[in-house]
């Protein structure tokens, strides 16, 4: 009974050091992270393209955003940058910085570590 168990047992651990190798072995993440920050920066670069599209729409003098005066918190300031000012360069020099950052991104082969 006892030896039965102890196999159960054995035959388990080998189980769980099967699943943990295919999680944490270092060649896979690597290469995984790798994909993972490629397919971020072709996300970023279409975005930026789409805003690059509809920037009249979105950025100009003439957008359809409706700028107000918001009472936020300054911790919540950069993340209405973009909205909030009057000036319609901002947009242009933020997206142009995001989308070559993430070109960058893309063709550097260096690994992230």
């Amino acid at each position: 009974m006892i030896r039965m168990e102890e196999n159960i047992i054995h035959i388990t651990i080998k189980q769980l050091n099967k699943v943990t190798t295919y999680f944490f072995d270092e060649c896979k993440n690597v290469a995984e992270a790798n994909l993972l920050r490629k397919l971020l920066a072709l996300f970023v670069i279409y975005k930026c393209i789409y805003w690059f599209c509809d920037y009249s729409l979105l950025f100009s003098a003439e957008s359809i955003i409706y700028k107000h005066a918001l009472s936020l918190p300054i911790w919540q300031w950069p993340a209405f940058i973009l909205f909030k000012s009057h000036s319609t360069l901002l947009p242009i020099i933020f997206l142009s910085s995001i989308l070559i950052a993430a070109v960058y991104v893309l063709i550097s082969g260096k690994a992230v570590r």
